[in-house]
């Protein structure tokens, strides 16, 4: 069983920089749980304590904001290598601000706070760690500003703008639908349809199911 969870830490690149027998010694003093997770299965639930770091070892999970009204907004995504419970583990507030979903077919390996702090005691695996919490608060933060200090119709255009720009005409072709599309623009697909609808009926851009297009774009 060691033997699996060494191989499965091994390709994460924050535990390859780990000797093999400090892993070795991790894995006996502090054992880990593997985790498995059907797509769309909850991982954890908005207000759930948090008593671990859970590595993604394969899967894709996003982190979704549920209304009361029931709707549900997907703010960010984790991936393979990624962890999560980093940042609040050793909060005085450990509670999952959101709920955690599998968006495919996940596997996790949860590892202990007793097993994290064995862990940071190796100077690769510190540095590693404060740099993926870093990272991941350094995006958070700018999403929470973008989704606070602008609407949908600023951000939607802000986005097109850019991507016309990058070709050079007013004519923005659809690498996503257009449910991934509202995601990154942190609302529901139904909300950017809206939008969309509006700005055709105010002669501001047309659209069709591939193609995007800014009719006043200076592009």
């Amino acid at each position: 069983m060691f033997k699996e969870y060494l191989q499965d830490l091994q390709r994460i690149p924050l535990f390859d920089a780990l000797a093999e027998d400090v892993l070795m010694a991790f894995l006996e003093a502090h054992p880990v749980e593997r985790r498995k997770y059907a797509k769309n299965a909850c991982i954890c639930i908005q207000g759930e304590s948090v008593g671990t770091v859970d590595v993604v070892v394969q899967g894709k999970i996003s982190i979704d904001h549920l209304e009361e009204e029931g709707s549900q907004l997907h703010f960010e995504q984790f991936f393979t290598g990624d962890l999560f419970g980093a940042n609040l583990l050793f909060s005085k507030a450990p509670f999952y601000p959101m709920t955690l979903f599998a968006r495919e077919d996940t596997v996790l390996l949860r590892i202990s706070k007793e097993g994290i702090l064995f862990l940071l005691k190796e100077e690769d695996f510190l540095m590693g760690y404060l740099h993926a919490i870093s990272d991941k608060t350094i995006l958070l933060t700018e999403k929470i500003k973008a989704l606070s200090k602008t609407t949908l119709r600023k951000r939607l255009l802000s986005y097109l703008e850019k991507e016309a720009d990058k070709t050079g005409t007013s004519q923005v072709m659809l690498s996503m639908s257009k449910k991934q599309l509202a995601e990154k623009l942190l609302v529901e697909r139904t909300s950017l349809s809206r939008e969309l609808q509006k700005l055709r009926e105010e002669g501001i851009l047309t659209f069709d199911k591939n193609s995007i297009t800014l009719k006043n774009s200076n592009s």
